[in-house]
């Protein structure tokens, strides 16, 4: 079958974008020819589109101009120019010796699978090991990891939940990881290490665990309010299970059950989730959990009167808390305005739908209340643009039209104004 031009332009934003949302069965539909430029094209996009440049010119010996350096230094948070060749080459080995590992759990957990064996399952390892390290959501099962043959394969589904949230993690902490191993075993006397881990570090590890176990329980306990725990055929800690895979899965986009089942305020907490999304400087997508938890802390800030944010013993930038919090503001009035727009474009389905395609795309997350088969051709145009917004980021979205900023030595006299 000929892929039209809507729909081939649709899959390859969603490879780029490591979304993982698809209007068609990719196994029935792509050739393995087809399927690896799928994971090439997730690949790359996860990588960074500069990142991986980079990396191919360090790989065929031409190395990087200063101006380069200085570029992709920005561009990865990296104090220090003199490091950023090793710090990419770190980035690549991290990704691809978790992926290998990964693709040979994968291999042994499916062994059993019916229609899986040698050079295939070898394939659909790999595959499925990058796409889930990239947080791309790509299936070549016919209904995701839903497909009954292995929806209750536990050994695939923790594999798959490991790399996700592998790849969740950010690059950054990685590489404080790798340091700290190097220092302890001797192997760079040059540098120290401090006994306390970065803020960085330690709220990253504190927002992923608070959102994948809390984000699961809630989910559960959504399940027993609405009364799909007791009618499911499926026992109880299946569905505790199944509502800590998704609270995993909510930056990648696999699924283990029809997302269509579940109630709208099942769907709609795992929106939230979804807008939250990883971790900055990793595969993920959303507003990222720095930003949401700082967010937070400057709404705690105000409400107690305080002077400064304060994580980890330590003063959160005034630039950094200003950048958080209208990075939340905007992304959620995007999502709130595209869903609007897509109401518009799509009259024939109902609006938690919609809003669920708008967040997941959004976020380049992946999953879907089966929408994307139904959308027409103008209603994929949308969520593509919202794709690439999502990835491209918010505020970088939103500056990239704006002028940039001079300061005026004016400023006018203060003012008060009643708010409520």
């Amino acid at each position: 079958m000929i892929l039209s031009p809507t729909d081939a332009y649709f899959i390859s934003t969603s490879a780029v974008c490591v979304t993982g949302l698809v209007p068609l069965n990719v196994h029935e539909h792509f050739t393995n020819y087809g399927q690896t430029i799928l994971l090439v094209l997730f690949q790359v996009g996860a990588f960074g589109i500069m990142t991986f440049t980079y990396f191919v010119s360090l790989m065929v010996g031409q190395g990087l101009s200063l101006r380069s350096k200085v570029t992709i230094s920005n561009l990865l948070d990296e104090e220090g120019i003199a490091q950023v060749d090793r710090f990419i080459k770190n980035i690549i080995a991290v990704t691809f010796g978790v992926e290998a590992l990964g693709a040979i759990a994968l291999y042994f957990s499916w062994r059993n699978v019916p229609g899986l064996e040698g050079d295939t399952l070898w394939w659909y390892a790999v595959f499925h090991s990058v796409s889930g390290f990239c947080n791309a959501g790509f299936s070549l099962f016919a209904d995701n990891l839903a497909t009954p043959d292995v929806a209750y394969n536990m050994g695939g589904q923790i594999t798959i939940m490991v790399m996700v949230l592998c790849g969740s993690l950010g690059f950054a902490m990685y590489l404080e990881i790798v340091r700290r191993a190097r220092v302890a075993l001797g192997w760079d006397s040059r540098n120290t290490i401090s006994r306390h881990w970065s803020t960085y570090s330690w709220l990253v590890v504190r927002m992923t665990a608070a959102l994948v176990l809390g984000g699961g329980l809630i989910l559960f306990l959504i399940k027993a309010i609405d009364g799909s725990l007791f009618t499911s055929a499926d026992p109880w800690y299946w569905i505790l299970w199944e509502s800590l895979f998704n609270a995993t899965a909510r930056t990648a986009g696999f699924n283990i059950s029809d997302m269509a089942l579940n109630s709208v305020p099942y769907a709609l907490f795992l929106g939230a989730l979804m807008f939250i999304g990883g971790n900055p400087g990793s595969t993920t997508g959303g507003v990222h959990t720095t930003a949401f938890a700082v967010s937070c802390g400057e709404v705690a800030r105000i409400l107690q009167g305080k002077q400064d944010v304060v994580m980890h013993k330590r003063r959160i930038a005034r630039s950094v808390v200003e950048r958080a919090v209208i990075t939340v503001i905007l992304a959620g009035a995007w999502v709130g305005m595209m869903t609007t727009v897509m109401c518009f474009a799509e009259p024939g389905l109902s609006l938690e739908r919609l809003f669920f395609e708008v967040v997941s795309s959004f976020a380049t997350v992946g999953f879907s209340w089966n929408v994307t088969p139904e959308l027409s051709d103008a209603g994929k145009w949308i969520i593509v643009f919202n794709m690439i917004v999502g990835r491209v980021g918010m505020v970088a979205f939103v500056l990239a039209f704006m002028k940039q900023p001079s300061k005026s030595p004016l400023r006018y006299p203060e003012t008060r104004l009643p708010l409520s």
